[in-house]
């Protein structure tokens, strides 16, 4: 039979052979293989080496962490990009640079959302959904609440801002103006353009605050 191991001698030693070579190439006698078959679930990564390394080896509460760790990583590549353009630029054109491309990016990231996670709302549910999930928003990090009036109109008010926390013990007033008055409009408008073309931001409440226990800002979504 074509394909057989045949029955000369020698044939089943060679047969053996080629059978345990098999068995090394598919790793079901390599030890790694072995030792991932038992894993649990990985708390963290403090642990041996694990080729081809999965999300799904980790635990729940990993993931956590690690999908926080990724949303301040996220930031990190956009601030330390407008400090460099600032350095060679000035204060001005880097800020505008910075406006321009949150802009450009804002509507690809909620179609990314959108389709990652099945958001079909073509509202302002959709948007705050979006929003609740984007990872430059640092869910462990800033808050929050929402209330919806209805699909076409909602208020989103953010209690605690980290970075307003920040800009306001350093007295950076430029920064706070430019971010929280010329930034955050056309950036939601961008965010919510896969949702409804004709999506408005309207700012309800601004800085600067008289207190940190104010609320840092209060929006009006409409369509």
């Amino acid at each position: 039979m074509p394909g057989s191991l045949g029955t000369k001698p020698g044939d089943l030693d060679e047969g053996l052979e080629i059978t345990y070579a098999l068995l090394n190439f598919s790793g079901l006698n390599n030890p790694w293989h072995s030792w991932e078959a038992k894993m649990k679930e990985l708390d963290d990564y403090s642990g041996q080496f694990v080729p081809n390394i999965q999300f799904e080896d980790f635990s729940k509460e990993a993931l956590i962490k690690l999908l926080k760790t990724y949303s301040l990583c996220t930031l990190i590549l956009p601030w330390g990009w407008l400090d460099i353009v600032k350095q060679r630029h000035g204060e001005d054109e880097g800020n505008q640079c910075w406006l321009q491309v949150w802009v450009k990016v804002g509507a690809p990231m909620s179609e990314r959302l959108a389709r990652g996670l099945n958001i079909q709302d073509k509202d302002v549910v959709g948007l705050l959904k979006s929003i609740q999930l984007n990872p430059t928003v640092l869910l462990d990090r800033f808050r929050y609440t929402v209330e919806v009036k209805n699909s076409n109109l909602g208020i989103l008010a953010i209690t605690r801002c980290p970075a307003l926390d920040i800009w306001e013990k350093e007295g950076n007033t430029e920064l706070i103006q430019f971010c929280c008055h010329e930034l955050e409009v056309p950036l939601f408008e961008a965010l919510a353009k896969p949702f409804h073309p004709n999506m408005k931001a309207i700012p309800l409440k601004l800085p600067p605050r008289q207190s940190p226990d104010e609320i840092a800002c209060q929006w009006e979504i409409r369509i």
